[in-house]
């Protein structure tokens, strides 16, 4: 690149990729944050997480385990509302779409290296 290129261009270029890194990081961390309903800091969610020991499982692996998880062990059912939280979705045993794709999400969030 430094043949290619010469000057304030040169340092701007190599200068890019820590720019798209933080600035990926920076708007990645909007979508990532907890919420009311993505309550990933909950006692019963991080039980769960230490029980179960996805945290310590490979990215292919751990993501299966949780999928299997809220698919099969999460009964098909329809809570009392579409935005619960996802504690309170582990606590009824069952969901239907939208929320088992909140706890879902909320596992997935909780166990993700590169998110925290």
């Amino acid at each position: 690149m430094r043949e290619l290129f010469k000057g304030e261009f040169a340092i701007a270029l190599q200068a890019l990729p820590v720019y798209l890194c933080h600035k990926y990081k920076c708007v990645m961390d909007n979508y990532l944050k907890e919420t009311k309903i993505l309550d990933y800091s909950n006692v019963s969610i991080q039980e769960l997480l230490e029980q179960r020991g996805w945290k310590d499982l490979g990215n292919v692996s751990r993501v299966k385990a949780i999928y299997n998880f809220v698919r099969d062990e999460i009964k098909f059912g329809y809570n009392v509302s579409d935005d619960i939280p996802a504690s309170e979705i582990l606590q009824d045993g069952y969901g239907q779409c939208n929320t088992k794709a909140t706890l879902l999400m909320t596992l997935l969030r909780a166990t993700s290296r590169f998110y925290h």
